[in-house]
């Protein structure tokens, strides 16, 4: 992940993602369990994106951004 003035991009194997700052809506520590998976994950309209199981932190995205990657875990 690159933190950028204007910009975030997420990049992980094949998924590229970048997120204007603008959408940004709120950011905080996340309580989701990933059970030592890493990797590209969506369900529900909802995407992890982790290359650890620890430190994760949702980002709330408003209007939503959209990929054409599926994703992928390991």
């Amino acid at each position: 992940m690159e933190v950028g003035t204007d910009q975030i991009r997420v990049q992980m194997g094949g998924f590229k993602l970048t997120v204007p700052r603008a959408s940004i809506r709120s950011a905080s520590r996340s309580q989701e369990n990933v059970r030592g998976t890493y990797g590209v994950h969506s369900r529900s309209g909802r995407w992890l994106v982790n290359g650890s199981p620890d430190g994760l932190v949702e980002l709330t995205i408003e209007p939503p951004c959209y990929t054409g990657r599926k994703p992928n875990a390991t």
